[in-house]
């Protein structure tokens, strides 16, 4: 029995490790182009580097949003500007919304695959994490949208212990997605302005940002506070 167990996890291992290669791959290959454009890095030169076609241009966006679960070389937002740079608000946003869908949903598939043991200890890097998951509720629609909320917590890591606890999928997802809203229209605003960071869309859109931050840490400090004997 033991090394049957053994085995499993020698195999997960093995597989973690695999998508882990790819994803790094995937990554140092963006980092490549970055670097050799480097001279005329802008944001006009940045839309350049994407594929002309507007759907292939979408494709490898969300090929870098899957990435994006198994590599923290790069923020989800720097992917969420990138998309408001390349298309209008609108079909920006919709991207975004896809991506960030694919992102969670690959994440929580990983949860359901490495278990219990992976979702603990990913959740256990982050201190602010752990305090919230103490305090979880059933609801688990209300509670995914909350944790989604605070842009500060590690998606990845949520994503992991959502999964891992084989909550129902549709709920975690409806319940991430509403709470990752704000976010994903505040990065592709930033996006859209990025070209001309003074603009006000761009100011406004920052400052947005930084209010959802601090309302996030409000927020955290609410659900985290002692309870009163």
């Amino acid at each position: 029995m033991l090394s049957v167990k053994g085995g499993i996890a020698m195999r997960k291992e093995t597989v973690m490790k695999l998508m882990k290669l790819t994803a790094l791959a995937v990554w140092a290959a963006v980092i490549v182009l970055l670097l050799t454009h480097w001279r005329s890095f802008s944001a006009a030169s940045i839309a350049s580097f994407a594929p002309k076609n507007p759907y292939a241009a979408a494709g490898v966006l969300w090929l870098l949003f899957a990435c994006k679960t198994l590599s923290l070389m790069f923020p989800i937002k720097l992917l969420e500007m990138a998309s408001g740079l390349l298309y209008a608000p609108i079909w920006a946003f919709l991207i975004n919304l896809i991506g960030c869908a694919v992102c969670i949903s690959i994440g929580y598939l990983l949860g359901r695959y490495l278990g219990q043991a992976a979702a603990k200890k990913a959740a256990s890097k982050s201190k602010r994490l752990t305090a919230l998951l103490e305090r979880q509720r059933s609801n688990i629609i209300f509670f995914s949208f909350l944790l989604r909320c605070m842009s500060f917590l590690p998606m990845d890591a949520v994503s992991l212990y959502f999964g891992a606890s084989r909550v129902t999928y549709w709920k975690y997802l409806l319940g991430s997605l509403l709470g990752l809203l704000p976010n994903i229209m505040i990065s592709t605003l930033m996006g859209s302005g990025l070209s001309d960071p003074t603009s006000p869309l761009f100011l406004c859109a920052t400052g947005a940002f930084l209010l959802i931050g601090v309302v996030s840490l409000l927020l955290y400090a609410r659900m985290t506070k002692p309870k009163k004997q």
